[in-house]
């Protein structure tokens, strides 16, 4: 007796079998990997850091997909295309890894820092506020994985590292805080508090990173760039409400 042998390429809720589904899943964190790594070799410089670059794009990839605790050295190593006795002789640990992700986190707050302030006196205050949002969130859009691993996987890091991913989000809030002062003293802008505003200002800035599998379905990064512009702008020119400060509300 004949039996009707179906076609393997299909299963049987009509998707692609999970063998295909994992090498397009591997060729798409591939691609991804090799985006992260040109982008960490141009901040490290491709002569003597391509094999750290190599290192960190393959360990930011894994700590988002599966955490730091359940990935290796070894599987970062594999991913990185590095033998162990290569990996050995750059970092002794996932805690020397996740250093080398902070030391290049760093150098690019610090690059953001040192855009804004070449503008601080061509710019108005307005101007430069507009700026610093546009420049703080295509940062987090093309360095997503890396900002995401250290929101996501930051409470393993050690405590120097802890103290050191703390001063490099005051970083961000600084410099906009440099931007709010100038906009208060030129009488653009209308702040009680610089820093609490500046803090914000940060903050909705992530949340392209922290909320991305929401906010890529309504907007482009451009999109969001604008929307953010005219909220944060509505805000700190509006008049600023007559509150006394030490009154309870009530409800």
């Amino acid at each position: 007796m004949w039996r009707f042998k179906s076609s393997n390429r299909y299963n049987n809720s009509g998707f692609l079998p999970k063998i295909s589904q994992k090498r397009r899943f591997d060729a798409v964190q591939m691609k991804k990997h090799e985006k992260n790594r040109e982008l960490i070799i141009g901040d490290l410089g491709l002569d003597t850091n391509e094999r750290k670059a190599q290192i960190i794009a393959a360990a930011v990839l894994l700590f988002v997909q599966q955490g730091y605790c359940r990935t290796t050295v070894r599987q970062i190593a594999e991913r990185a295309g590095v033998s162990m006795g290569g990996m050995y002789h750059h970092v002794h640990s996932k805690d020397a890894i996740f250093s080398l992700i902070l030391e290049h986190a760093q150098i690019h707050r610090s690059k953001f820092t040192e855009k804004v302030k070449a503008k601080l006196t061509d710019f108005s205050a307005t101007q430069l506020l507009r700026y610093s949002i546009q420049q703080h969130i295509l940062d987090n859009d093309e360095f997503q994985d890396v900002y995401l691993c250290f929101f996501q996987e930051g409470k393993y890091l050690r405590r120097k590292d802890l103290r050191s991913t703390i001063s490099g989000g005051l970083m961000w809030i600084n410099t906009h805080k440099l931007v709010l002062e100038k906009g208060c003293a030129s009488g653009e802008f209308e702040i009680r508090d610089t820093t609490v505003v500046a803090a914000s200002i940060s903050h909705l800035c992530d949340m392209w990173v922290l909320m991305r599998w929401l906010l890529r379905e309504h907007y482009s990064v451009e999109q969001y760039i604008e929307e953010q512009q005219a909220f944060i702008l509505a805000g700190v020119t509006e008049t600023i409400p007559d509150t006394n400060p030490n009154k309870l509300l009530r409800i």
